[in-house]
């Protein structure tokens, strides 16, 4: 039973995840059901398998990728039952976003090893090879297709490295390595290690093993031509082309000689090509050296060396950095560099800085290039020389910022890399007091950049570390409210107001041309604060119209500080109604993300809520409809709407979100404000008066609040007329909502009051033509009428004959109700109903019935002898609905 009951769960929670609009919905869903899946039996799960493999068409990648870890997880437990999930990671191969297929193919790799080692034990332990394992190695092999295809055909990089490392994976796999192979089945059965061609040495009904090596062995001679055509090949593969081959050479001695053969011959013609990443390349190419030769670089020269000596030094012992050695290295030389910067002798001094910044950088380069951007030795190196030039901190404001093109003009830049660059500069800000200002000027630029990912990786860097350093809150608040106001203001914010004195403003200069002292410390020294830099002249520029884009790009740092100070929010409530249009939609865009992560609850929010800054009403609004959004509005929040229109701000749009929490008595009130607004704000009010709160429920039912309309009156300082027919108009459009039930219901409460509600009739008109059905119900409505002496309400009178005229002929019989002065005056006004009535009263079963004044209204008074009139005309025609009837 609680098998089933989990089984039950996992498929509820997938058909969430395939049906449920909301994307977080969607992934909460996916992680519930992963963790239910991965305790139930292979057997059990399996059922579920079809509705895991209709997610693979879903629109959001981060359902696709989330999928994948699913069948990463439970598919390999229940191997004999995933035929459904394995055709999944071959179409993924093909998916628009390269996450998804990078991840399909690192889990597809695990899913060939598996399959191979599957097979062949199988085969051993049972002499044969069930068909459903068939199924699956015929799937593996078009994925091996189509990640190869991946692997040399144009395409994202990234994705084209781990279809390399596939290659890499297939030689190995099907290249011999000389292991006995029953007894390597039996040994490492469980253990973790992976097939080789070498188990098939028996034999095997489905894989060949010729054949197979015979593939292995084209693969690796594909990996080798790309190391032929590394011209036309981006750097980072080369690479990766590079790394494979090692480790095949390392792993399989059978290929040993013909790898090392062309990684010599391609080192040889290394210096020769051009549009590589050279320095990256030939750090590939050392470590796949060292790997065969089990050896290192001999120590380093002598520090009086030629200055081009050294740089190359600078570059060869990032090699070792690997070795935890060459930092160590590095500083020993930097510092004895830095010695010789403070001697007495000037022509020493002036040698030795120029050395000292070339040395630098040259290592500073290579490390970039030869580690990844997670690596931290650029920081840390940073961090702990004798002292920084302005050569140094202008590369690593390039890192961060400047854009990088290729010859093609296509941007390059690596996203991860600004991240590196940021984390840099976050370490020097800590760490070199001396520093300070200019890495905070980089930082602070790139809070501005017009890239959203170098903006936001920034921005995230200054709101939640740097902000929190009180000797530099001061300058950061200042600055992004400058930027905001800058964009308020539609004061030009480019490349003037964004300067970095202390970088971008000075010239190249060596180190040496500067004076030096026994401290050293004026060879880099800060210039004024790179704040001030950037944030002045910002009206230097003339006016100018800001756009979206630049708009976002001024105000989200100011945005992201207001989630850690909220009461900056006052500001932007103040500046809102001077704003340009543009500017208030990037508002738009960004209050929603403050709002909910300070909470309803916050007492600055409060604050604002209860006395806006005139101009602010469409920001107020906003944060209400946020406020109220995915939760109930505290209490606190309703008192201080309702105070403030009560006080203050008599714009009912303000109380719309809070509707649902409120009682009927307190909506009842408020109701004519409502009816007067936009019909589309009305129509929101209307819908969360009729939603309610989870313990209160509707504030007025759908019934209630036609009444509620009928009672307003139009007058002065309420709503006109017009407002007041487009609500009801707006309630009969919503029919699922406002039901023929719920119709009947309100007009039998109206049909009583005293007096009728002045758009009675039409209401009445609309509902018979919305709903023909109710055309008994109407009849009675309109007996009453009678009953009523309608004829003494003009307005209503002329609705009551419209409506008789239109539901004829059953309308007859309120007809003949009509005194007949009253009878006399409608059939003058409609003469259509006139011979079809006196048909119907001319009927033996009526005319009797009916007094000599009304006959003679009919003119049948004298007529005893009439003929019969032909039966049909007495059934409803056609006309009998009324088709959008109006009191005009």
């Amino acid at each position: 039973m609680v098998i089933v009951d989990s089984r039950d769960q996992a498929l509820s929670l997938l058909t969430a995840a395939n049906n449920h609009a909301d994307l977080a919905v969607k992934l909460s869903s996916l992680k519930q059901a992963k963790d239910i899946l991965s305790s139930l039996d292979s057997s059990f799960a399996a059922d579920l398998f079809p509705y895991l493999a209709d997610l693979q068409r879903s629109p959001y990648s981060l359902v696709r990728k989330f999928l994948i870890e699913i069948i990463e997880d439970i598919a390999l437990k229940a191997i004999d039952h995933c035929s459904i999930l394995v055709p999944v990671l071959v179409a993924f191969l093909r998916d628009a976003d390269s996450d998804v297929v990078r991840q399909s193919i690192a889990c597809g790799r695990n899913f060939f090893c598996n399959v191979l080692e599957e097979m062949v034990l199988q085969f051993q332990q049972h002499g044969k090879v069930d068909r459903w394992l068939e199924e699956l190695w015929t799937w593996m092999v078009r994925f091996k297709e189509g990640v190869f295809s991946i692997a040399l055909e144009p395409g994202p990089v990234g994705t084209k490295l781990l279809a390399l490392k596939f290659l890499e994976t297939y030689v190995l796999l099907f290249t011999a390595d000389n292991v006995d192979s029953e007894k390597f089945v039996e040994v490492t059965r469980g253990s973790g290690w992976t097939f080789n061609v070498s188990w098939l040495s028996g034999g095997h009904p489905i894989l060949d093993p010729v054949a197979l090596t015979t593939d292995a062995n084209r693969t690796l001679f594909v990996l080798l031509d790309m190391l032929q055509s590394a011209n036309s090949l981006p750097g980072c593969v080369t690479i990766t082309v590079v790394y494979c081959l090692a480790a095949i050479a390392r792993k399989r001695p059978l290929h040993y000689g013909t790898v090392l053969s062309s990684l010599l011959d391609f080192n040889a013609n290394f210096e020769t090509m051009r549009g590589l990443h050279n320095a990256n390349i030939q750090y590939s190419l050392r470590t796949a050296f060292l790997g065969f030769l089990r050896c290192t670089y001999p120590a380093i020269v002598e520090i009086d060396a030629d200055d081009d000596i050294v740089v190359m030094l600078g570059k060869q012992i990032v090699v070792d950095y690997q070795q935890q050695k060459g930092h160590e290295i590095v500083l020993q030389v930097l510092y004895h560099l830095y010695s010789l910067t403070v001697s007495n002798s000037i022509d020493n001094s002036s040698y030795s800085a120029v050395l000292y910044e070339k040395f630098l950088l040259a290592v500073v380069k290579s490390l970039l290039e030869a580690f990844p951007a997670s690596d931290k030795s650029v920081s840390r190196l940073l961090g702990e020389v004798p002292f920084l030039p302005d050569s140094a901190l202008k590369l690593l404001d390039d890192l961060c910022y400047s854009d990088v093109f290729d010859v093609t003009g296509k941007e390059i830049r690596d996203a991860e890399r600004v991240t590196q660059g940021l984390g840099v500069v976050w370490s020097l800000i800590l760490g070199r007091p001396n520093n300070r200002q200019v890495c905070l000027g980089i930082a602070l630029k790139c809070a501005v950049h017009s890239q959203d990912d170098i903006r936001g990786k920034a921005i995230r860097l200054v709101a939640n570390k740097l902000y929190q350093l009180s000797y530099i809150s001061g300058e950061i608040e200042q600055f992004a409210t400058n930027m905001l106001l800058s964009a308020v203001d539609q004061h030009a914010a480019g490349a003037v107001l964004l300067k970095s004195g202390s970088i971008d403003e000075r010239d190249e200069r060596e180190v040496g041309s500067r004076d030096t002292s026994t401290s050293g410390s004026q060879l880099l020294e800060p210039r004024a604060s790179e704040i001030d830099s950037m944030n002045t002249e910002s009206t230097s520029n003339s006016a100018s119209v800001v756009s979206f884009p630049e708009a976002q790009r001024l105000i989200s740092l100011f945005f992201a500080l207001c989630t850690k100070k909220p009461s900056l929010l006052q500001l932007s409530f103040d500046i809102y109604g001077r704003a340009p249009k543009i500017v208030k939609q990037a508002f738009h865009r960004h209050i929603p993300i403050v709002i909910r992560a300070l909470g309803q609850s916050y007492s600055q929010l409060l604050l604002i809520i209860s006395d806006p800054p005139q101009g602010s009403e469409n920001l107020l609004t906003l944060v209400l409809q946020i406020l109220t959004q995915e939760t109930t509005p505290s209490p606190d929040l309703v008192a201080t709407v309702k105070h403030l229109y009560e006080t203050k701000l008599k714009d009912a749009t303000i109380l719309i979100p809070m509707l649902s929490s409120l009682s009927k008595n307190e909506v009842l009130p408020i109701f004519p404000r409502l009816v007067d607004l936009p019909l589309e704000k009305f129509q929101l009010a209307l819908a969360h008066i009729l939603q309610g709160s989870a313990h209160t429920g509707p504030a007025l039912t759908p019934a209630e609040v036609l009444v509620a309309i009928h009672d307003i009156i139009p007058e002065k300082g309420g709503p006109p007329l017009k407002k007041i027919t487009d609500a009801c108009s707006a309630c009969f459009e919503q029919r699922t909502v406002f039901t023929q039930q719920v119709l009947a219901k309100a007009l039998n409460q109206m049909v009583d009051q005293i007096p009728l509600p002045l758009l009675f009739m039409r209401t009445v008109i609309q509902a018979i033509d919305a709903f023909p059905t109710l055309v008994d119900f109407v009849m009675e409505i309109l007996s009453k009428l009678v009953s009523k002496q309608v004829w003494r309400m003009p307005k209503l009178w002329v609705g009551f004959l419209k409506c008789v005229a239109q539901t004829q002929p059953h309308s007859f019989p309120v007809l003949l109700q009509l005194p007949p002065p009253q009878l006399e005056s409608a059939l003058n006004k409609y003469g259509s109903l006139r011979s079809s009535l006196a048909a119907y009263a001319s009927q033996p079963t009526t005319k009797g019935s009916l007094p000599r004044s009304t006959l003679a209204v009919l003119g049948l008074a004298n007529d005893s002898h009439m003929q019969q009139p032909h039966l049909s005309t007495l059934h409803p025609t056609d006309n009998s609905s009324v088709q959008g009837a109006t009191l005009t």
